[in-house]
């Protein structure tokens, strides 16, 4: 979940939760149609590979451990912790709008960063493999992919290690970007985004986008519904002076 959409929940207006979503898919969307006319053979995977054609149902039940994670680790926070979530909506309108972030995060940042980050990743890594004399490469193939490879307990080994560098190089570097985008939730949330992106990449080349687009709206929606269900109200001056 971008930190853009987290922030939307409190706003009023529904196109907030999307506008910055649409945004971000346009211009990866852009920018991978002009990787792809003038370097498309880079590419090493098309995007039918990822599109994939398993069963949803199927890819859902063989990653049941995060959504319990989410549960756990909500629930944990909220019931052990005390870290309430307060806001100026009401119980409803936070679950409500919250089961809407978790729709346009599910299925925009899927797209964004499963498919679009992916592909583009590869002309680029290519790019600067050539311009460091195959620097980028080494460090792929010989620190990052199997350090990955290794804290994903070898799950992805056949999509990073067996198909050249790139590949695995590309489902790093994309994995990365992924984490970055949720800096703000601090250290624990930052390293926890980085896993759930990968096994969102082991949905994707196991059971195909769809199947990781379900599972994210999935694990997103029981955090928020969670937070929603047990939120404390708050009333600021300045919103009850914006009722009048």
């Amino acid at each position: 979940m971008a930190k853009e959409a987290k922030d939307a929940v409190e706003d009023h207006t529904w196109y907030a939760i999307t506008g910055n979503y649409i945004v971000m898919l346009i211009a990866s969307g852009l920018f991978y149609l002009v990787l792809h006319y003038f370097w498309g053979n880079d590419m090493v995977v098309t995007i039918n590979q990822v599109l994939g054609h398993g069963l949803v149902w199927a890819g859902l039940g063989s990653v049941w451990f995060i959504f319990v994670w989410a549960f756990a680790v909500t629930a944990f926070a909220i019931l052990v912790l005390g870290q309430r979530h307060g806001s100026y909506l009401s119980r409803l309108e936070q679950t409500v709008k919250g089961l809407w972030v978790s729709l346009n995060a599910g299925v925009f940042e899927e797209i964004v960063f499963r498919l679009f980050a992916l592909l583009n990743a590869m002309v680029i890594l290519t790019f600067l493999n050539f311009i460091t004399f195959g620097l980028v490469k080494w460090w792929y193939s010989v620190v990052m992919v199997p350090v990955a490879n290794f804290f994903t307990f070898h799950a992805l080994q056949p999509q990073l290690m067996g198909h050249g560098w790139l590949l695995g190089a590309a489902i790093v570097s994309a994995s990365i970007a992924f984490r970055d985008g949720h800096k703000y939730l601090g250290f624990i949330g930052w390293v926890n985004s980085w896993f759930i992106g990968m096994v969102m990449f082991w949905l994707v080349f196991n059971y195909g986008l769809l199947t990781a687009i379900a599972a994210h709206i999935i694990y997103d929606a029981i955090i928020f519904v969670f937070r929603g269900l047990t939120s404390q109200r708050e009333r600021s001056l300045s919103y009850l002076l914006s009722r009048l």
